[in-house]
Order: structure tokens, then C-alpha cells, then sequence
């Protein structure tokens, strides 16, 4: 998820916050269903795992006092429906400043997912490395070192 891309406040600024949650909440289900796509097709897969490109991630655009409520109900539903379906949460390229809402969103976190929750600075040379130990390449986009095409 190219997160960093993403502008919460805006859309809560032209009244389309709601959308936004199902869009989220739609994101969620796109995952699980990728875990059961690889289950059918034989994998012993179980859980997936979470790439989140905070580049360009701001305080204004992602965590304003407007934004927050969006990003906390995001924390519930996935804590709430969809409990245990990541095997981590790797935040890249992720600013110091991500902290901040964070220790909002942290309390409303299973420990298990908190445990599971990765953020790495915008060193490319650390999370490349990071990354490789964990995803394959054939399994990346090319924005992310890998050989897969979007």
C-alpha cells in the first residue's frame, strides 16, 4: 500500500470520510481474499503480509484531528473482523513524525499485531535488505526492489 500517497484529509474535507472507510475496510478483504486464493491453489498460506510505503506521510494528510477517527476505526475493523490475518506489518520509509499517531493507534492493537508491526526509515539500503529476508522478489514490485509487475 503506497499509504504515503494517500491524502485522508482531503477526503474528509469534501465529505467523502465514509468512502474512504470502505475503501480501507476494502483493502482489508483484498488481503484475506489473496490468502484464500493461495490456500485454493494448494499453498499453505495463512496470513499475509502488510507492506505500507509511508513516503510523503505527513501529520496535515494523514493525521490530522480529523483524519485520526478514520485511521482508528481502519485499527478496530481490522482488529475486529479480520484478528490475526497478517504475519507482520512492515511500515517503509516511514518519518520519524509516524510516531505520533502511532502511540494513538498502538493501545488499540492486539499485542499480537502490535509484535507483528515493523517500521523501518527511508534508508532504501536497510529495508531493501529487510525486505529480502522476508518477501521474495518475484513477489515485489520493481518500486520495491522486486521483479513483479503492479
Amino acid at each position: 500500500m503506497e499509504f504515503g500517497d494517500w491524502d485522508f484529509r482531503a477526503a474528509v474535507l469534501t465529505g467523502k470520510s465514509r468512502r474512504l472507510d470502505r475503501y480501507l475496510t476494502q483493502l482489508i478483504e483484498r488481503y484475506v481474499q489473496s490468502v484464500f486464493k493461495s490456500q485454493a491453489a494448494g499453498k499453505n498460506v495463512t496470513r499475509a503480509l502488510v507492506l505500507l510505503d509511508a513516503d510523503g506521510f505527513s501529520i496535515r494528510k494523514h493525521a490530522c484531528p480529523l483524519c485520526m477517527p478514520i485511521l482508528l476505526r481502519w485499527t478496530l475493523t481490522m482488529e475486529s473482523y479480520y484478528p490475526q490475518f497478517t504475519q507482520e506489518i512492515i511500515s517503509i520509509n516511514a518519518p520519524p513524525i509516524v510516531s505520533i499517531p502511532l502511540s494513538t493507534i498502538k493501545p488499540l492493537m492486539s499485542p499480537e499485531t502490535r509484535d507483528q508491526l515493523t517500521i523501518i526509515g527511508p534508508d532504501k539500503r536497510q529495508w531493501m535488505k529487510y525486505l529480502d529476508e522476508r518477501v521474495d522478489r518475484s513477489q515485489r514490485t520493481q518500486r520495491y526492489g522486486g521483479t513483479k509487475s503492479s
